[in-house]
């Protein structure tokens, strides 16, 4: 009879299980991704390393960064060690790169943005410098509920 009762109780929570409507929807982020935006440039202008950092989806961005498709490919290959491995290398490039003189002290201004359900696309002004190009546009994305820097765009040849 115990049993009976028990394998009811399952099947219940089975069916219930399977009718319920199941949301697939992305959480929102709490903060707009204007202000995201504008909270992660005046760090970079600043010179707020972590906080500039904290604001970026290392893996993303190098993945798009780079022209040769490699950086993508070593991170859906690398196990969760190399993979840790390379995003705290990949933080310090980031950090030599982007934290240079041209980048620093600068009042980084919104001028027109693309903003999406779940990715946004800003034109900055004045243009950031990475390596040996200048970017005009700071790409994020919705991140588990949280705006994430994504890459830059439109460079300047």
């Amino acid at each position: 009879m115990v049993a009976a009762i028990f394998v009811a109780v399952i099947v219940g929570f089975a069916i219930a299980y399977m009718i319920l409507p199941r949301s697939t929807a992305i959480p929102r982020p709490a903060m707009p991704p204007d202000e995201f935006a504008s909270r992660a440039l005046a760090a970079l202008s600043g010179g707020d390393r972590e906080a500039f950092l904290s604001h970026v989806d290392v893996c993303e961005f190098m993945s798009r960064m780079d022209q040769t498709g490699l950086t993508r490919r070593d991170y859906r290959e690398a196990d969760r060690t190399k993979r840790q491995q390379m995003e705290a290398s990949h933080r310090e490039y980031l950090a030599d790169v982007l934290f240079v003189r041209a980048n620093m002290r600068k009042r980084f201004t919104l001028v027109n943005s693309e903003i999406g359900e779940n990715s946004a696309s800003f034109r900055i002004k004045p243009w950031i410098t990475y390596g040996k190009r200048s970017y005009r546009r700071i790409l994020v994305e919705n991140r588990r509920g949280q705006w994430r820097i994504s890459g830059l765009a439109s460079p300047d040849f």
